[in-house]
């Protein structure tokens, strides 16, 4: 007889492998793990996991997808929280450089996604809807910004493309020369450069001259 399993608990299956996916994959790189490390991981056996994937790289997507749409979920929660665009801009930050545990784990296994991203469509097209997710977010506060007079009028699509990769290429030099220590200095370098981006040297400087007087009158 055939084995049936309810949708929900599929589900709930499904995504027990893919966060015991997440917590080896973390530790080591993609070449070096095994069907069966990922089970001993989710307290399975390996044919179970062989049930709901059938290779190690089906596993690999569906951690790839999760994580990427939870990353972006957390990127539109932060901008929907306030109506100020610099808070939103905090706060989105906040979400990039906020714990080195989860930056060093997310960047590690996104890389190795990006390097798969380039020769398999798969791959690129959970990326590719991770980058609209990004510029959407992006975008919001860019454009909030400009309605309010904070940053100067630029083509929106052409500046969040600019905020992500501040934000990336940031976040992965830290990965490689920073520290736990250091990772929220990171976030400060990342967020001056997005203000200067956006706001013109002469407007930031001014405006970061008025936020230092307001705070020791």
């Amino acid at each position: 007889m055939a084995r049936t399993v309810s949708p929900e608990n599929e589900a709930a299956r499904r995504q027990q492998i893919v966060s015991a996916a997440h917590r080896v994959f973390i530790k080591k790189d993609y070449s070096k793990v095994r069907i069966e490390d990922i089970a001993k991981q989710a307290n399975l056996s390996k044919g179970a996991v062989l049930y709901y994937f059938e290779t190690k790289e089906e596993v690999f997507l569906a951690l790839f997808e999760w994580l990427t749409q939870l990353v972006a979920q957390r990127f539109e929660n932060a901008v929907n929280s306030s109506d100020d665009p610099l808070v939103q801009l905090d706060r989105l930050i906040e979400q990039v450089f906020d714990s080195a545990k989860l930056h060093r784990a997310f960047l590690r296994i996104y890389l190795d996604c990006l390097g798969q991203g380039s020769r398999k469509d798969e791959y690129a097209r959970i990326n590719r809807n991770f980058y609209v997710a990004c510029h959407q977010s992006h975008k919001k506060i860019l454009e909030n910004g400009v309605r309010k007079g904070l940053f100067r009028s630029v083509d929106a699509d052409e500046a969040s493309i600019v905020t992500r990769a501040i934000l990336e290429g940031v976040g992965v030099q830290w990965l490689f020369i920073g520290n736990d220590q250091n990772l929220k200095h990171f976030g400060d370098i990342a967020r001056e450069a997005i203000l200067r981006y956006h706001c013109g040297d002469s407007h930031f400087l001014s405006k970061q001259e008025t936020q230092s007087e307001q705070m020791h009158s």
